[in-house]
């Protein structure tokens, strides 16, 4: 029977990067993995569909510089070519997290891990034969698959996931994207991109809802220029598919016909049969751990989309880390407070900390400072100085502890903020920082500008 320090189920961003570290740390690893290495971002999610997305941007820029009158004329996406591409790369990135995991000895058992105690799982493997495994100390990183309501049953041809949407190699004439989520504006602008017709639905009174209002009324609006029609305080009862496309039946008994749909209403943690009920560790739902990310058993821990705390890639990384080194006997934290959050749609955008509206929720007296990238100057050079950069802060000291933006590349300005957040900068220092010209980031030089000198 092989017995482990740390044993990992699941190979996803948090997993995997558990493994690394503990590995760094002198600990035998094994790491669990029942599908492709790299979870569902590196295989259906983050990494395949900003390949989409940066391939299509050209046609974005170029209808813009249509629209100055400075160029003309048509390109023409080959999606076969691009799916491929897609693929290519994926595979690239799975082989090199297999080098990195061979490099650091941490053993890749592939197969379907079962908790059977405090101390064992059981692997089954793809011939249905069955290993006992021991460990010491356990991660759970299952991740999560997207959640499908009553009456919306996905059947891969007409009603989709984004699993299935980022691999057709066909556009469709017209879509219903159900959710205004990230996920749903990031397909949203891909098949806007190649002509599609589109249509989101969003039973919230915004997109990106919990996002700053301003930011998401700028998105729609863009959205709206763009041909991408919003449909807000609207939910849909059922998805009906036939030969023909799919009918989307709304709340207020309106139908509307398309040729395709996806669901994009969020995502649910992988619980099911992993053994959680053997060891008491749920119900169903997520996991709950504390800031060690450790569960109820304190030698086991849960990371990444199954605690349900941020679903984000990175934020499963971070969590893999703390609980890594917490397995080899740190005593480390997991905060969450200048978490970055991107969404790579059409304008981009992007935040970190608390919204001004969140920040009082809370009870802090906040002031903002609001800079238009129209006054930016490399904005201005991209032909689209669409929307604006804010910067929160505390009216007593100054401390920043939100920064909110949306228009055309502003994710690169995330970094920078998370920076100023975690380190608790306030807008005086972060005025005394020199930002170099013509750039996107001084755009936040200038929003922390106006509050230090205009109140």
């Amino acid at each position: 029977m092989k017995t482990y320090d740390l044993l990992i189920l699941g190979a996803g961003p948090g997993g995997y990067v558990a493994a690394v570290r503990a590995a760094q740390l002198g600990l035998s690893v094994g790491i669990v993995e029942k599908d492709e290495l790299g979870g569902t971002c590196l295989n259906v999610g983050c990494v395949p569909t900003k390949i989409l997305l940066g391939a299509t941007e050209l046609l974005d820029e170029l209808a813009v510089y249509r629209k100055l009158r400075i160029m003309d004329g048509a390109i023409q996406v080959d999606l076969s070519a691009l799916q491929r591409r897609k693929d290519q790369v994926v595979r690239a990135f799975r082989k090199g997290i297999e080098r990195l995991l061979d490099t650091h000895g941490v053993e890749v058992l592939r197969g379907f891990g079962r908790i059977t105690d405090e101390h064992s799982v059981e692997l089954e493997l793809e011939d249905g034969s069955k290993e006992q495994l021991r460990f010491r100390h356990l991660i759970i990183a299952t991740g999560s698959s997207p959640s499908i309501p009553r009456g919306m049953a996905v059947d891969g041809t007409r009603v989709l996931t984004s699993d299935y949407a980022i691999a057709l190699a066909e556009a469709p004439t017209d879509l219903a994207i159900i959710g205004g989520g990230a996920i749903g504006c990031e397909l949203a602008t891909y098949f806007r991109r190649l002509g599609t017709k589109v249509t989101i639905v969003e039973m919230a009174d915004q997109l990106l809802p919990g996002e700053d209002s301003e930011i998401a009324k700028t998105l729609s609006s863009a959205f709206a220029r763009k041909g991408i029609e919003v449909r807000l305080n609207a939910r849909v009862e059922a998805l009906r598919s036939d030969t023909d496309g799919v009918v989307c039946a709304l709340s207020d008994d309106e139908e509307i016909r398309f040729e395709r749909a996806i669901v994009c209403i969020g995502r649910k943690p992988n619980t099911a049969g992993i053994g959680l009920d053997r060891i008491g560790l749920t119900d169903g739902g997520p996991v709950a751990v504390d800031e060690r990310m450790e569960t109820a058993i304190p030698h086991i821990y849960a990371i990444g989309d199954l605690t349900n705390k941020m679903m984000l890639a990175h934020v499963a990384s971070r969590q893999g880390v703390v609980a890594a080194q917490n397995s080899a006997g740190a005593d480390v934290r997991m905060e969450y407070h200048a978490v970055p959050g991107c969404v790579f749609s059409s304008p981009e955008v992007f935040g970190v900390g608390l919204t001004g509206d969140a920040a009082r929720e809370q009870g802090l007296e906040v002031r903002t400072g609001n800079s238009p990238l129209a006054i930016n100057a490399k904005a201005q050079a991209s032909g689209d100085p669409t929307g604006f950069v804010k910067v929160v802060a505390e009216k007593e000291g100054g401390r920043i502890v939100g920064v909110q933006g949306v228009g055309h590349h502003v994710t690169a300005l995330a970094a920078e903020a998370v920076l100023a957040i975690q380190h608790g900068l306030t807008i005086e220092a972060f005025c005394k920082t020199i930002h170099p010209h013509p750039t996107l980031s001084e755009s936040l030089h200038e929003a922390a500008e106006k509050m230090l000198h205009h109140g």
